[in-house]
């Protein structure tokens, strides 16, 4: 998502993810029902496709050593500071995954982002599909009360608790899970399978691309924006599904995106405003921006205590195809 300052991204991967509640988490009425399946190994190969690269964040695994853990301000907030110690591998209902969370500090807010170490792009007469399962959800604390209604309280004082809240209630919140070259961008492409934005109350997601054949100079605009319809973060248990995939048939490049197994759109490689043969090979990356400096969100940023953006597992894949001489 290097976009509105100088940056946004995507590409052809294919990440799955599941997890329920923390320990100590308590779980609003809208959590995950029990027929949620939890990764808990590795990942097969989808069926004619070879597995190139995959992270389950199990149990005692490093982060460190798929990924690159951001220690700086967002290209497009300033008041957004990525933190390495804000992703974390926890446990959540009964398996292991990542968690980037996302607080207020001061006048500013910490989250977190990672930078694949591997890189992927199609060869001639190959495919790359990039696979994810994600989650986004706000925790908020309030006061306890007991089944009256009445306020609980310990020693004289109101005992408080904590719940969750969907992520559309936050405000200003502006997760992705996308790909990009961050170098010279973005003359090399950038692709984002997803981007979300919260209003306190309303909630927007998109695909999208961004190519420049000058450095710091995106040429698509919003051109190749698609919205995603009737979506909603809450449904599925909050849980939902991203997939790119990243077409080289005898030069022809096209990508298709698709959320929980339905095609959003597929792009290709007819419009003068993007030259998919400019792609190279592009990293994944995961992050959890709040706020911009472009006048994105019109009202103060609202993140109720925190808000995490959860990921089980993700997975890149890649296969030849058949292409008749």
């Amino acid at each position: 998502m290097k976009k509105l300052s100088v940056f946004t991204s995507l590409i052809t991967l294919s990440a799955f993810l599941s997890c329920e509640k923390e320990t100590n988490e308590i779980v609003a009425p809208t959590s995950e029902p029990n027929t949620i399946v939890l990764n808990e190994g590795l990942q097969a190969a989808t069926k004619g496709y070879t597995l190139i690269f995959e992270d389950n964040f199990n149990k005692g695994s490093k982060l460190s050593t798929n990924w690159n853990l951001t220690n700086r301000a967002d290209y497009n907030s300033s008041k957004c500071i990525y933190q390495s110690g804000k992703n974390k591998i926890v446990k959540h209902g009964n398996a292991y995954c990542l968690r980037i969370e996302a607080t207020k500090a001061g006048n500013k807010f910490n989250s977190g982002h990672l930078k694949s170490k591997k890189s992927f792009h199609p060869g001639w007469n190959e495919e790359v599909h990039i696979k994810g399962k994600v989650k986004l959800i706000a925790r908020e604390t309030v006061n306890k009360k007991d089944s009256k209604g009445n306020l609980i309280r310990k020693n004289g004082k109101i005992v408080k608790t904590t719940r969750n809240r969907n992520f559309k209630d936050t405000n200003n919140v502006w997760p992705a899970f996308w790909t990009v070259n961050e170098s010279s961008w973005p003359t090399k492409g950038e692709l984002d399978i997803m981007e979300g934005y919260s209003f306190g109350g309303s909630e927007r997601y998109s695909s999208n691309l961004f190519y420049g054949k000058k450095v710091g100079k995106n040429d698509v605009g919003s051109k190749a924006e698609r919205h995603y319809k009737n979506f909603s973060s809450s449904s599925n248990g909050g849980w939902h599904t991203y997939d790119m995939f990243w077409k080289n048939s005898k030069g022809t490049i096209s990508i298709t995106m698709k959320v929980d197994g339905k095609t959003i759109t597929t792009y290709s490689n007819t419009p003068k405003e993007w030259d998919f043969a400019k792609f190279t090979k592009h990293n994944l990356i995961m992050n959890l921006n709040i706020g911009s400096d472009s006048g994105i969100f019109s009202k103060p940023a609202k993140l109720f205590d925190r808000v995490y953006m959860y990921v089980d597992y993700v997975k890149v894949e890649k296969k030849k195809i058949n292409v008749k001489k």
